[in-house]
């Protein structure tokens, strides 16, 4: 099943690839970065469920588990990541010594504030920030964030409403002839505003909510 959903992946890079291609002069066809995950991820999604329409039993637990860690490892996990980056860089601009152990206290913090007293945290993950490698790329990882949060938003517009393909097919057609946060807005989606988040953190709540009834 894995093998299926690595196929919808990167059909949603070539779908977005071809209709940015088609539509747009070669120096507007190449799209940010900032957009490029969501077309994947809105195939992945739209694959979960669909899939989970006939699932039963274990298959349907395994589904919605997946999708359960979908989230949580894109929109929740990420934006930890996001914010010990902020806190990296805010530590050096305001001419401060960025030291080992201060990383470390402040990775763990992030950690127990993030999963709170739901989750037994080992002292040991205050070094894993050492292993993460996209921080070596600048603010990166806050894009997957926003990734999957626009794709929950933009599988769900589709799936009560069929006639959103036709915006989803121009947001796939725009590649970079606008900015990023403009592109997205052809959906419907302010991701300056609290209400896509709060679709997908909900989407979560639900997902969860169904496995737990899973018999």
């Amino acid at each position: 099943i894995h093998d299926v959903f690595t196929i919808a992946h990167e059909m949603g890079h070539a779908m977005h690839t071809y209709y940015s291609n088609k539509s747009q002069c070669y120096e507007k066809a190449g799209y940010s970065i900032f957009v490029a995950e969501i077309a994947s991820t809105v195939n992945e999604v739209l694959l979960i469920k669909h899939l989970l329409k006939t699932a039963e039993g274990n298959d349907k637990k395994y589904l919605l588990s997946y999708y359960l860690d979908m989230i949580r490892t894109t929109l929740f996990r990420q934006t930890m990541f996001s914010e010990f980056e902020k806190f990296a860089h805010e530590t050096i601009e305001r001419g401060e010594p960025l030291s080992h152990k201060k990383m470390c206290d402040r990775y763990a913090e992030l950690n127990r504030y993030y999963y709170g007293d739901a989750v037994e945290t080992d002292e040991n993950i205050s070094y894993e920030w050492a292993r993460i490698p996209h921080f070596y790329n600048a603010f990166y990882v806050y894009k997957y964030a926003t990734g999957i949060t626009c794709a929950v938003n933009i599988a769900n517009m589709i799936l009560s409403d069929p006639k959103k393909v036709d915006d989803y097919k121009k947001f796939l057609s725009a590649g970079g002839s606008m900015y990023p946060l403009d592109i997205i807005k052809i959906m419907g989606i302010d991701l300056t505003r609290p209400t896509p988040y709060s679709v997908a953190m909900k989407e979560f709540s639900a997902t969860l909510n169904e496995l737990i009834k899973v018999k």
